[in-house]
């Protein structure tokens, strides 16, 4: 298997395009456009949203090119991307970069999985590599060429994604308890006061068939305070019954999300979050849509301040997938020890890049010190040192 947002040097890529090129004339009057697709970015795109919109239509890129083809990516002037074509955002492991060709569009998206893409341009020296990050300091539209790098070299990963599948039924999972059906569970590792802080799939989200399940075990818990990171409030009270949950009849913030933790949006919405609980007594609830992912991150962050270990955080971090992963044909089938494995990477990747990206450096997580660089990670994205005193006050066992 091939690993995604692989770099080419520039220069040799451009020379490698012109030989290809050279040949096709050499060889034959009549060149296919498939063979080096010339196009552009498209002026509007945000660099800061970590996504990077390319003027191709997603109907001409899917004749030239297979969902699970390995494609190079090479902006003008920029390394190459090697990158798979995917048909979701969600077809590459957390951290990983694409060529998102979602159908229908008219357009080709190079995208990186839960964070931003725009770093990983990189050009002459390591100042100018932050500048692509700011909207309105690149020079656009950006020329881009696209090539075959290798037939079909992403299928085999694209299959086993695709294999990781979720149920909306209560029925398929007889192995598990109704608290482990809506991924519902108190935060319970080391620091934590006793009942202060649950996570769970959303109360209010009935696209899952979980929501209820997980709005009546906040009853029983005693939820007074919940976190949405996933809605914005419009959203929210766009639900079906949202008004008629024990959800609405207390104290929320709705925070709306990017799925990308290393937004600039991401951060601040956090800081925000995070000021709630320090404003709030509790006990907390906080969700996304599942409660996997962006409350996986959330959790994580905050197990760190608090002390506990590398080993609880991906535990309880797994436990997640655990709860939601494998139903197969109608029939529960368990993830084995290789894609738990798998997955817990995956994560560990993401933060240590996305902590980097704050200017915290964790890549030696087995011996990090994960509370104090957890400290250091929340004063760079916004918090000072009282406020996370503030925090830890509020979330620390008596």
């Amino acid at each position: 298997m091939h690993s995604t947002g692989r770099f080419i040097p520039k220069d040799l890529a451009w020379i490698a395009f012109s030989a290809i090129l050279l040949s096709g004339c050499s060889n034959s009057l009549t060149f296919d456009p498939c063979e080096s697709i010339e196009t552009e970015t498209i002026e509007t795109s945000s660099f800061n949203k970590g996504l990077i919109a390319i003027r191709y239509d997603v109907k001409e890129i899917t004749r030239c090119f297979e969902y699970g083809d390995v494609l190079a990516v090479i902006p003008q002037g920029y390394d190459a991307f090697v990158v798979p074509l995917v048909k979701s955002y969600y077809d590459v492991p957390t951290g990983q970069m694409m060529l998102w060709a979602n159908p229908g569009d008219d357009y080709v998206l190079l995208a990186k999985n839960m964070t931003q893409v725009s770093v990983d341009f990189s050009k002459e020296d390591e100042q100018s590599r932050r500048w692509l990050i700011l909207d309105g300091e690149v020079e656009q539209p950006l020329k881009v060429r696209i090539r075959l790098h290798e037939k079909g070299g992403y299928k085999e990963a694209l299959e086993r994604l695709y294999a990781l599948q979720r149920a909306d039924s209560i029925k398929y999972y007889p192995d598990l308890s109704v608290e482990e059906f809506a991924n519902f569970r108190m935060v319970s590792t080391t620091g934590f006061k006793k009942g202060i802080l649950y996570r769970s799939s959303s109360p209010i989200d009935p696209s899952l068939g979980r929501n209820r399940y997980a709005d009546s075990l906040s009853r029983e818990a005693g939820i007074t305070a919940f976190i949405d990171l996933s809605d914005k409030i419009q959203v929210a009270y766009s639900f079906e019954g949202f008004k008629k949950t024990y959800y609405y009849t207390q104290s929320a913030i709705y925070a709306g999300l990017p799925s990308t933790v290393s937004l600039q949006e991401f951060k601040d919405g956090f800081v925000n979050i995070l000021r709630y609980i320090y404003t709030y007594d509790g006990p907390f609830l906080i969700h996304c849509r599942e409660g996997k992912d962006r409350t996986g991150y959330a959790v994580a962050v905050l197990e760190a301040l608090m002390g506990a270990s590398l080993d609880e955080i991906l535990a309880d971090y797994i436990k997640s997938f655990t709860n939601f992963y494998n139903v197969i044909d109608e029939e529960r089938v368990m993830l084995d020890e290789a894609e738990l494995n798998r997955l817990k990477n995956e994560f560990v990747a993401r933060w240590i890049e996305t902590y980097a990206e704050a200017g915290v450096d964790i890549s030696d997580i087995e011996n990090a010190d994960l509370a104090g660089a957890t400290v250091d990670y929340l004063v760079n994205i916004g918090m000072d040192r009282y406020e996370i005193g503030f925090l830890e006050d509020r979330l620390k066992a008596d």
